[in-house]
Formats: C-alpha cells, sequence, structure tokens
C-alpha cells in the first residue's frame, strides 16, 4: 500500500490514506524498515535493477521501504538501456519509458521491436541479419506491451510461447514466476507443444528442499545427480500442489497447469544454466523428455 500512494503521489494524484494506514506503516518504519534501511548502509536513496524482470509486488515493497527500485531495460545489441523508469517518475511491473533517441514499438505477434541511436547496425556475420531487423527495427525477442502511459511492460521471451495441440499461444513467464516465488523452487518450466494441456517441470532448490525434509522428518535423497531426476515425494507434492493451484488462479483457464513433476537438476551445469543462472529451456526439455512422458500417459492427442 505504501507503495502504491508514493507512485501515485509522483504521479501527482495523492491518494487519501486512511488513519490506521498511516499508523500501521509508522509502525513498520520503526521496528522494520528502519533497520532494513541501516543494513543496506542508511544512505541509500534508489537502488538499480536489470538483467531481468522484477516483480512490481517486490519493486511496490522496496518503495515502502523508502528505497525506490530503478528498474531499465536493454540489450547488447541496443548498447545497454533501451527503456528505464526515472527518479520521481517509477511504476513498479514496468521497465519504464524509451530514453531519449530510442523508439520501441510492439509487433503484431507480441515481440519488443527496438530503433534509434544506441542500436546496433547488425552483426559481424550478415548472415544473421535477416532474422534480425524487421522494417528497420531491431527484433529483440521479448514479449512485451505499452501501458496506457507508453512505459514498456515485459511478458517473456518468445522463444519459450507454447502452443498447445488445440492452437491456443500461451506465454508461460507469469506463471512460472509465481511458482518461482516460492523458495522450494528453482525454476519452473512450462511444457505442452503440440500437447492436450499444459504441465510443468519443477526444479527444486536442493538446499531449501534439505531444509524442508529435516523440518518435516522426511527422508528425502537432494544430492546432485548426474541428469534430471525425478522426485516422488507425495508430502512434497502435496505441499508444492498449493503453490501450482494458487499460480493457476492468477491466469486464464487455458493457461493453467493441469499437472507437474518435481525434479532436481546439477544447477552448476553450464550446460543447463546460463551464467546469469536462467535456465536453458530447451535443454531442460531435451533431458526431461521421457519424464515429460508420464506427464501425458493416457491423455488424448
Amino acid at each position: 500500500t505504501a507503495g502504491r500512494v508514493a507512485e501515485r503521489r509522483d504521479a501527482g494524484t495523492p491518494p487519501r490514506v486512511p488513519f490506521g494506514h498511516r499508523v500501521r506503516h509508522a509502525l513498520f518504519d520503526a521496528l522494520f524498515y528502519r533497520r532494513l534501511r541501516a543494513v543496506m548502509g542508511g544512505r541509500v536513496d534508489y537502488m538499480l535493477s536489470g538483467g531481468a524482470t522484477l516483480d512490481g509486488e517486490l519493486s511496490l515493497f522496496f518503495r515502502g521501504l523508502g528505497v525506490p527500485v530503478i528498474e531499465g531495460y536493454g540489450l547488447t545489441e541496443t548498447t545497454a538501456p533501451l527503456t528505464g523508469n526515472l527518479p520521481g517518475r517509477i511504476v513498479s511491473g514496468t521497465v519504464g519509458l524509451p530514453l531519449p533517441g530510442s523508439t520501441v514499438r510492439i509487433s503484431d505477434q507480441g515481440e519488443v521491436l527496438a530503433k534509434g541511436v544506441g542500436v546496433f547496425a547488425g552483426y559481424r556475420d550478415d548472415r544473421h541479419d535477416d532474422d534480425a531487423f524487421v522494417d528497420g527495427f531491431f527484433r529483440t525477442g521479448d514479449l512485451g506491451r505499452l501501458d496506457e502511459g507508453g512505459r514498456l511492460v515485459l511478458e517473456g521471451r518468445l522463444k519459450d510461447v507454447v502452443t498447445t495441440s488445440n492452437g491456443k499461444t500461451v506465454v508461460p513467464a507469469r506463471w512460472e514466476g509465481a511458482v518461482e516465488a516460492d523458495p522450494l523452487v528453482q525454476h519452473a518450466v512450462v511444457v505442452g507443444d503440440d500437447r492436450p494441456y499444459l504441465s510443468a517441470l519443477l526444479i527444486l532448490d536442493a538446499e531449501q528442499a534439505a531444509g524442508w525434509a529435516a523440518s518435516t522428518g522426511v527422508e528425502l535423497d537432494v544430492r546432485t545427480p548426474a541428469s534430471l531426476r525425478p522426485v516422488d515425494e507425495p508430502r512434497l507434492v502435496a505441499r508444492l500442489q498449493r503453490v501450482v493451484d494458487e499460480a493457476n488462479t492468477l491466469v486464464a483457464r487455458s493457461e493453467q497447469v493441469r499437472r507437474f513433476t518435481l525434479v532436481l537438476a546439477d544447477l552448476d551445469d553450464r550446460d543447463l544454466v546460463t551464467p546469469t543462472m536462467k535456465i536453458k529451456r530447451r535443454e531442460v526439455l531435451t533431458r526431461a523428455a521421457d519424464t515429460i512422458e508420464t506427464l501425458y500417459r493416457g491423455a488424448a492427442s
């Protein structure tokens, strides 16, 4: 609430805040927020965020804490910053407005297209340029939309889109992000290309899973596997079923995940995870092919 109030105030439309909310925020500030600001050095006015989309609720939390997060967006091909929120003009859940000299357009497929002084002219190997540009705009490969204020909202990667056997196109980023917010889940990967419904692989955080097992008295083998290894522990599955059910409430019925399985993986394997800790979806799907088949066993094609 405090974060949203601050953003409304920046926009020139401060809301009327009930007395009880003001008292509660003052109490939180005295008991909790002030200590967090002290841990950060006590003199931090802003933080910067990039490299991956910041959850809007997390951004609002830091705004309420009194340390706004300035989030921006760009790629190597755009000489880094393409859009950005600015001090006093931050809108959580967006990566801000195009920076001076830059133009952002959204294609009919929802892809973010970029043009401007910072956008490169082409790759060293010009054979890669044919699919990299359209009408003079660079194809970022990211999906997004522009809000009513012209700010860019990122919604996932074009290459991660799942198309089911009935032709439904699904962008899984929102569902995956909601599930990954649980500390037990390191990565969530929605599957369902050419399948009748969506399923998911939930890659566990081994350390968190070991802690959960110890606290619940469950014997759980969390040793790093040579490849993806399914985990069939009923109580852990039940624990994460609640997380999946909650994530399903955030998306349309056709975008909900019907079945899932838990797996352990070697997250230090650079063939599986990028240096920036992003999962390589295609490699996961290849290694987990047999496991994925079990999620669709008996399903109508």
